[in-house]
């Protein structure tokens, strides 16, 4: 089971402007069940910023607002929520933009993204286990003649053979022992974009799934 600290999914528009009124968002919200911080709903938000204050710009339960109109971006936030809760904020967030914000006719999306801060608990000790993974590896013998003490490697890191991480369709994967529970937890961080929303979508969906697989794998050796 991975328990998500946090869980973001946004969207990231490729037009010249904001498609949206931020302002007019903001109001409107409250139909939506969030809650807007006072000053967010009487002043907006400063232009590109996410927090007019030190407090959440809008809220709702686990959820938070994530407004950014510098780098023209919109989404949700979800803190200990699963997958499928956050998509589905997302998804009940974008169709209330659609239907009742008359958002510009050349809204166009760049690419959907999702960014994950996470652990898993290890059947296996984490540290024990990667150091094994990576037992006679001909560069970790190198670089321990280079430090001139034994080196190994801390975790996992994935990302898309042979693509760039500035490219619209990316992702990047970190399994690592949690420090300070290394003995006993796995720490995830994810980044996950594709242009096609629908693609993004169905990574949420089976993200636990995903992320528990890999565990195992590792775990495997």
């Amino acid at each position: 089971m991975v328990t998500w600290n946090k869980l973001a999914l946004i969207e990231r528009f490729s037009d010249v402007l904001f498609p949206i009124q931020p302002a007019e968002l903001l109001q409107a919200l409250p139909q939506l069940g969030w809650i807007v911080a006072k000053e967010v709903f009487e002043e907006g938000l400063p232009p590109g910023k996410e927090t007019a204050t030190k407090k959440e710009p809008a809220t709702k339960g686990d959820l938070y607002l994530r407004l950014n109109t510098d780098n023209k971006t919109l989404g949700v936030e979800g803190r200990k929520l699963t997958p499928d809760k956050v998509l589905e904020g997302f998804q009940a967030l974008k169709e209330f933009c659609v239907e009742n914000l008359d958002p510009s006719p050349e809204m166009k999306t760049h690419y959907t993204e999702i960014t994950g801060d996470g652990w898993v608990r290890a059947k296996k000790d984490p540290l024990k286990t990667i150091q094994s993974s990576w037992k006679g590896s001909s560069l970790i013998e190198r670089a321990s003649k280079v430090l001139g003490m034994d080196a190994t490697n801390f975790g996992a890191t994935l990302v898309p053979a042979g693509a760039h991480p500035d490219a619209a369709n990316w992702w990047h994967l970190r399994i690592e022992p949690q420090v300070p529970s290394s003995s006993t937890r796995y720490h995830i961080s994810v980044v996950w974009r594709n242009e096609a929303p629908d693609e993004t979508f169905k990574m949420m969906r089976k993200l636990d799934d995903t992320i528990n697989r890999l565990v195992s794998e590792i775990e495997r050796g």
